[in-house]
């Protein structure tokens, strides 16, 4: 059974985060909150069994000040550091490709790692989820 990690970008998102987390073959280790608190709260009180919750909270910068793109790399940086382990040999689980940096960021440093795989999964176009 495969080791899995999940990234929770959106509320529209918890949903299919529960439905991968009840698949028996799976094995959900880890769940990661990117910016939204509430969902954060709301995973925290569903007490998942054997599951780790970690939030990540965006860093409010202007694109257009090159001293604050600097820094946030700084600290995403440090943010791999401290979870790169949990994400080494695991299968990555995401929901949306657009208007998020710390996801993006993330896979990247992860592409790079050997072992396991990543995978993207579409719930905004692909209707057939909706049945």
């Amino acid at each position: 059974m495969r080791k899995i990690v999940i990234i929770c970008q959106a509320p529209a998102d918890v949903q299919y985060l529960i439905d991968l987390y009840r698949r028996k073959q799976l094995r959900c280790d880890s769940i990661f909150v990117i910016n939204v608190y509430n969902v954060f709260l709301f995973l925290q009180s569903l007490k998942l069994d054997d599951v780790r919750l970690y939030f990540i909270p965006y860093k409010l910068f202007s694109c257009k000040n090159v001293v604050n793109v600097i820094k946030e790399k700084k600290r995403l940086s440090k943010i791999w550091e401290q979870y790169k382990d949990i994400f080494y040999d695991s299968d990555i689980y995401f929901f949306s490709i657009y208007e998020d940096w710390v996801t993006g960021y993330l896979l990247n440093k992860i592409e790079h790692q050997p072992h396991g795989d990543i995978y993207y999964y579409n719930h905004y176009d692909n209707s057939n989820l909706y049945v």
